[in-house]
C-alpha cells in the first residue's frame, strides 16, 4: 500500500489522505483548511475509486463541492444529512454527488480495500476512524477523536478491540502540547453551565456550534437542573431534529422544556431558507410555528430568568429585550476570540466581553483527545509506524510515541 498526506501533516484541519493499492485508489477526507485559504484538489482525483468522509466537520469534508459528481462519497447517513443541512442554511447549491452510506463497525469493500468504520467519541455526533486493509497491509486512520465526551465508552471499547497487525497508524494530534485545566471533560462544562444559570437573575445565552451534539445535550440538561427552558434558533432546531433520527433522547422542540425562536429578527434568514426549500423541510416548516413549540420575544421579556437561549444574535437580542443583566456562556474554541485566528469576527466577541451588563463566561472542553489518551490508543494498536496528522506540533510526537515517521504534505510512503 502507498499513502500520501496531501494536507494535514503540519496543520489542524484540511485533512486529505490518498491511499493506493495495486488496483485501487481512494482518499480519506477532503477537508477545507481552517484558514479558508484556496487550495487545489489532488491530481486526477476524478478518477479515484471513492472518498471516505470521516465526519461532518468542514475541515474534513469542505471541498466536496469541487468533487465531480461521478466520484463516489462514502460516509454515514447522519453525516450526509448534516453536510446537506450546513449547505442549505449557507445558501449553497445542493450537492449532487453520489453518497454511499456505511454502517458503524460493518466492513465494506472499495476495490481491493476492506474498510471497517469505527464510531468514535468526538464533538461531532458521527465521527469515524477507519481500518483499511488489502491483502498485504493494514492502516488505521484515527480521524478526530476524544475520550472525554458523552460517548467515552466508544474509546474504552476500541482499546479492548482485537486488531490485525497495524503497519501504519495515522494519528491526529490537535491537542499536542496542550493539557486540560478547568474543563477536562464534557461533564465539567455541564456543571459550569449549571453554576452560571443558578447564579444569574436574568436570561442566559449560549454560544456554541449547533452541530456539537454533546454540548447541546449538556446545555439542555443544565437548563433543566437550573429550572430554565432551552430556547434555540431555527437552524439549531432543525439540526436537533436530524440528530433525533439516531436517538430518542435528543431534546427537540416538541419537548416541553425546549422552544424555538421562529419569529422576529433572529429568525429572518432561517425562515427564508425554509421557505425556499419546502420539499426538504416538509412538516418541520409547520412544527416551528405551532404554539406549543415556539416562543416569542414578549414571553422572554416578561420572564427573562426562565430561559437559556442559543442564538447567534445575542448582542442584538440583549438590546431588544432591554434587560439589565445577563450571562453569556461561550462554549467554543478559544481561538475564535483572538484576532490571530478570527480576524473578521473577534471584535464581535470583544464587544460582548466588554459590555458591563453581560457576564461573559468561557466554558468549553476540546473535541479532541489529550496526549494521555492518544498514548493509550497507540499502545492498543501497536503500529509498526505512527504518522502524525491534524496537528501543529508534530515535533512533540517522539516524546510520547515509538516508531514515529514524519511525512511532509505531498510525500509518498510505501509500506
Amino acid at each position: 500500500m502507498k499513502m500520501i498526506i496531501h494536507r494535514g501533516s503540519h496543520e489542524i484541519g484540511g485533512s486529505c489522505v490518498e491511499l493506493k493499492g495495486s488496483s485501487t485508489r481512494i482518499f480519506v477526507d477532503i477537508g477545507q483548511p481552517l484558514d479558508n485559504r484556496k487550495v487545489n484538489l489532488p491530481d486526477d482525483i476524478e478518477n479515484c475509486d471513492g472518498i471516505l468522509i470521516s465526519h461532518p466537520h468542514a475541515d474534513h469534508y469542505g471541498l466536496i463541492g469541487m468533487i465531480p459528481d461521478e466520484v463516489l462519497l462514502y460516509c454515514s447517513s447522519l453525516t450526509e444529512k448534516l453536510i446537506q443541512a450546513s449547505g442549505i442554511f449557507s445558501n449553497k447549491p445542493a450537492l449532487t454527488n453520489k453518497f454511499i452510506h456505511f454502517t458503524k463497525w460493518e466492513k465494506f469493500q472499495i476495490g481491493e480495500f476492506t474498510i471497517t468504520p469505527y464510531l468514535m467519541d468526538h464533538s461531532s455526533a458521527d465521527s469515524f476512524a477507519f481500518l483499511i486493509q488489502d491483502n498485504e497491509s493494514a492502516l488505521f486512520y484515527s480521524g478526530d477523536l476524544r475520550a472525554t465526551g458523552r460517548k467515552s465508552v466508544l474509546f474504552k471499547n476500541i482499546l479492548k478491540t482485537s486488531f490485525p497487525e497495524i503497519d501504519v497508524l495515522i494519528l491526529e494530534g490537535s491537542t499536542m502540547g496542550f493539557e486540560p485545566k478547568e474543563f477536562p471533560d464534557e461533564a465539567s462544562v455541564e456543571m459550569k453551565m449549571i453554576e452560571i444559570m443558578k447564579n444569574e437573575s436574568g436570561p442566559c445565552f449560549l454560544l456554541c456550534s449547533s452541530q456539537n451534539l454533546d454540548r447541546l445535550v449538556s446545555a439542555f440538561k443544565a437548563a433543566i437542573q437550573s429550572d430554565r427552558i432551552f430556547v434555540v434558533d431555527i437552524y439549531t432546531a432543525w439540526i436537533l431534529q436530524i440528530f433525533s433520527s439516531i436517538s430518542e433522547n435528543i431534546p427537540i422542540i416538541q419537548w416541553e422544556k425546549v422552544k424555538v425562536l421562529s419569529k422576529g429578527f433572529t429568525a429572518g434568514n432561517h425562515y427564508e431558507v425554509i421557505k425556499k426549500h419546502p420539499e426538504y423541510f416538509t412538516s418541520f416548516s409547520r412544527e416551528i410555528y405551532k404554539a406549543e413549540n415556539m416562543i416569542t420575544m414578549n414571553e422572554i421579556e416578561n420572564n427573562p430568568n426562565r430561559y437559556l437561549i442559543k442564538t447567534n444574535y445575542t448582542e442584538k437580542l440583549i438590546k431588544k429585550l432591554n434587560i439589565n443583566h445577563s450571562s453569556l456562556i461561550y462554549s467554543m474554541w478559544s481561538g475564535y476570540l483572538t484576532k490571530e485566528h478570527n480576524p473578521k469576527g473577534y471584535l464581535q466577541y470583544e464587544a460582548l466581553k466588554n459590555e458591563p451588563s453581560i457576564n461573559f463566561v468561557y466554558a468549553h472542553t476540546s473535541g479532541h483527545a489529550y496526549v494521555k489518551d492518544l498514548k493509550k490508543l497507540a499502545k492498543a494498536l501497536n503500529p509498526k509506524m505512527l504518522v502524525p496528522i491534524h496537528t501543529e506540533h508534530s515535533e512533540e510526537y517522539p516524546k510520547h510515541f515509538d516508531n514515529v515517521h514524519f511525512l511532509l504534505d505531498g510525500q509518498e510512503l510505501n509500506f
